[in-house]
């Protein structure tokens, strides 16, 4: 029967286990699964699935994706039923970026051009209204307070378009990524403050890594949590794992389908006076950093869950 039941999985390119249905015990795994979860065969067979990858399975709902050896999978269970026995197959699909990094790339070097075309004609302009003063404006009907306001938000949108479009080598150091994060969260408003809890008790991974960017992703991630709840007394957790993940959850609305696959596009936002940048540069600093940030849930039971993981590195 174990030969039979290997030669069902042998084709599979993802790693594909099957389980006894009755005690859960790995029967047999395919050889993309020894490859890239790192186990034996000897090693699968003296457990069960459930209790091999118990510490790494996390999403959108208790047991749905699975994260090890810095990839995440999305886990299909399938029922199979041979010479009056069942067993339970497992096939690890991996899941792939919302986003390319190259296409972040590509909208970055647009922004570059889009910011040199709008500031050196709004010089000008804003120059020549300098030109002018008050009693003339009057005269002339121009109410220079409202162009004044005018260029301020023209200039701070540059700005914003010009932080997306820089790009850092790293410069790895030992981060204390517990002092990191409670130094985030003393940051926040009072009334964001209180609702946060840091939650280390799956492990505090050790990272080295670029401080400045690890910060600037956790503040986005974080910020982007506080604004989507609904209301003051609804909980934000960030939580950390040894693996190299860090959890942050909010229990708001979960976010349209139709939006949520897009998120991490430039200038996809639900809020009016933003320009949807912030997860599209979190998004390329972490792949800077050789790591991944993602959306791991979208649900009203378990939060909405970003995630971003980064690889183990010591000095």
């Amino acid at each position: 029967m174990e030969h039979f039941l290997k030669q069902l999985i042998d084709g599979f390119s993802e790693p594909t286990l099957i389980c006894d249905g009755q005690s859960g015990i790995i029967v047999v795994a395919n050889n993309a699964a020894v490859k890239k979860l790192g186990y034996s065969q000897k090693s699968f067979k003296q457990s069960t699935f459930y209790g091999l990858f118990e510490p790494y399975l996390h999403g959108e709902s208790s047991a749905s994706v699975l994260y090890v050896k810095g990839q995440n999978y999305k886990i299909s269970e399938d029922r199979l039923n041979f010479e009056d026995q069942t067993y339970y197959r497992y096939i690890l699909r991996p899941l792939k970026a919302t986003v390319s990094p190259e296409l972040l790339l590509t909208a970055r070097e647009m922004a570059k051009v889009l910011i040199h075309r709008v500031r050196s004609p709004l010089t000008g302009v804003s120059g020549f209204i300098e030109m002018i003063d008050a009693e003339n404006a009057e005269k002339l009907g121009i109410d220079l307070e409202i162009i004044d306001q005018g260029f301020s938000e023209i200039r701070t949108i540059l700005d914003k378009l010009e932080s997306f479009t820089q790009s850092a080598e790293p410069s790895p150091v030992n981060i204390d990524l517990s002092g990191m994060l409670k130094d985030l969260i003393q940051t926040q408003p009072r009334k964001n403050k209180n609702r946060i809890r840091l939650d280390t008790s799956e492990g505090l991974p050790s990272l080295r890594t670029d401080f400045a960017m690890l910060q600037s992703i956790l503040s986005e991630l974080i910020q982007n949590a506080t604004e989507h709840t609904d209301s003051e007394l609804d909980e934000l957790v960030i939580r950390t794992f040894k693996d190299g993940r860090i959890r942050i959850v909010n229990y708001g609305t979960p976010i349209p389908k139709s939006l949520s696959r897009r998120i991490f596009l430039p200038f996809i936002t639900t809020k009016a006076r933003h320009l949807g940048l912030g997860l599209p540069s979190a998004m390329l600093m972490a792949e800077k950093l050789e790591g991944k940030v993602y959306m791991a849930s979208n649900s009203a039971i378990d939060g909405i869950q970003f995630e971003v993981s980064l690889p183990l590195r010591t000095a």
